[in-house]
């Protein structure tokens, strides 16, 4: 990622296409790793971190919602949406 001359200062752009390749699920897992904890400037180490932790949150809901048992509930009531015909 690019640098600005202004002191470290990221540009937009920079921004702009860490998001976009943050949101590539398993090539934005491994990009925010590496920045997180190899990246030099400080601003996008914390951002990377942020978004891990982030990462962390949403994946325990969703292994809560697991053990909770909701998801297949919910996959349940979407069964016969899906299934087209009826007989």
């Amino acid at each position: 990622m690019a640098r600005s001359k202004a002191g470290g200062v990221v540009s937009f752009w920079s921004w702009f296409g860490l998001m976009f390749v943050l949101a590539i699920p398993c090539v934005g897992w491994l990009v925010a790793l590496v920045l997180a904890f190899a990246d030099s400037n400080p601003s996008r180490k914390n951002f990377c971190r942020a978004h891990l932790a982030w990462l962390l949150v949403f994946f325990a809901l969703w292994i809560g919602l697991m053990v909770a048992g909701l998801l297949p509930e919910l996959g349940a009531q979407w069964k016969p949406v899906t299934s087209g015909s009826k007989r």
